[in-house]
């Protein structure tokens, strides 16, 4: 498998990522600063098979990656900066359809999201947190605040070494979870369903929603939302399956 642990860096005059292979651990920076612009270098590098790993990078990394490289021919790192702030200040869950072009576009490569597979009840750490959760040599705030007017090579090479290890945290956060992405890349395979960037508890959302599917016929996942019945009330027996059994007496009388 091809795969890149990467990050973004987004200033009005910087824009650099950052891509380290799992296997060989090369690892290729592309930056767009001053009279350097390694945008056609980023596109040539992404136009074949391989496979992304990152943290949030399907709703942020990768569709700023990908405004730079479908305009790559007239865009600036101003440009970019404002195509990141605008999708910053977008609450959770928002879109526009500007966005969806870039975050839905057709590419080679496909994405893992670490962030999305660790995520409970829509909670999830930052990557500095995830840093020390892993206790990694190294946890640092960006260099200079994110509207800083990068002016300097010595500047914009403190950025590049930040960026490079916020991907060494995403490394390692991969490994960790490298059980976890068998699994979901087994599932995936098994039951012919994009499992790769869920967390736990969505992975039995999506096969619980494929097998009533498959079971009503009900191909429109949305209808059966639509049409959950509410209660007012239940009674837990009635969710038990006759053949279960308990042992202390505060669970045998659950089931009276």
């Amino acid at each position: 498998m091809n795969r890149w642990c990467f990050d973004i860096e987004v200033y009005k005059d910087l824009f650099c990522v950052t891509f380290k292979n799992v296997e060989s651990k090369e690892v290729k920076v592309f930056k767009i600063f001053k009279e350097v612009n390694e945008s056609e270098d980023l596109s040539s590098f992404l136009d074949d098979s391989k496979q992304l790993v990152g943290y949030n990078n399907i709703d942020y990394d990768n569709p700023v990656m990908q405004f730079l490289i479908q305009n790559r021919d007239w865009c600036s790192t101003r440009d970019v900066f404002e195509f990141s702030s605008n999708l910053i200040s977008l609450e959770r869950g928002q879109t526009s359809q500007e966005i969806k072009g870039y975050k839905y576009a057709e590419v080679k490569y496909s994405q893992i999201d670490l962030m999305k597979m660790i995520e409970v009840n829509g909670n999830v750490p930052s990557l500095k947190m995830v840093g020390i959760i892993l206790h990694w040599h190294k946890v640092q705030d960006l260099p200079y605040p994110f509207d800083y007017r990068v002016s300097t090579w010595d500047e914009a090479n403190e950025i590049v070494y930040y960026n490079i290890n916020d991907v060494l945290i995403s490394e390692k956060l991969y490994e960790r979870l490298s059980p976890e992405i068998e699994l979901r890349e087994k599932l995936s395979d098994m039951y012919s369903l994009p499992l790769l960037s869920l967390s736990d508890s969505k992975i039995g959302d999506k096969l619980l929603e494929k097998f009533y599917s498959e079971k009503t016929g009900e191909k429109n996942v949305w209808s059966l939302r639509d049409n959950v019945i509410q209660y007012d009330k239940f009674y837990v027996t009635d969710c038990i399956f006759s053949d279960v059994k308990f042992k202390t007496n505060y669970m045998k009388r659950m089931l009276r």
